[in-house]
């Protein structure tokens, strides 16, 4: 009943209150510690999940690319076979047609072309996929282009009765 007993009392007042805050903290520490392995397991899960699917992504791209090449070089060898009959036609080597035939024939020539270059567009697409690509910027005048395409739709304007004015300034 003096001071000293006073002071133990306090001390053991203090200690059970520090046990009772430090059970509170460690359950506490304890049940966060198990919402942080229950997030990390689903975050593994998910992660996996995520690895799987982009392999499957993979093997997907991997199989259009084929595609695409097989497609394109299976596509060029006739388009080129019908690029040579054309060419034959336009120069009479198969006999003589008319003006309006040959204009007709070269137009599908152009086209043909045209198909021929998209089928090389592919290839290049596939190549670049590859990183087997290597290319040159050219200059290109754009006025060129234009021309072609009036020229491809020329057919189609004056089926329509339409008159397209071509004003291209040189520069």
């Amino acid at each position: 009943e003096n001071e000293l007993g006073e002071l133990a009392r306090m001390f053991n007042a203090m200690a059970t209150h520090i046990e009772h805050n430090t059970n509170i903290i460690v359950d506490r520490m304890k049940q966060v510690l198990e919402e942080q392995t229950t997030a990390a397991k689903l975050l593994i899960r998910r992660d996996l999940e995520l690895t799987r699917a982009n392999e499957r992504l993979r093997e997907i791209d991997k199989i259009k690319t084929e595609f695409i090449s097989i497609a394109a070089h299976q596509l060029r060898t006739p388009l080129s076979s019908v690029k040579w009959v054309l060419k034959m036609l336009a120069q009479g080597d198969l006999g003589a047609i008319s003006s309006d035939q040959r204009e007709a024939v070269m137009k599908a020539y152009t086209s043909n072309e045209r198909m021929i270059a998209l089928v090389g567009d592919m290839l290049d697409v596939d190549r670049i996929d590859a990183g087997r690509l290597r290319y040159t910027f050219i200059p290109t005048r754009l006025e060129h282009i234009l021309e072609g395409t009036l020229v491809a739709f020329s057919d189609e304007l004056k089926k329509k009765r339409l008159t397209l004015k071509e004003d291209i300034p040189p520069a």
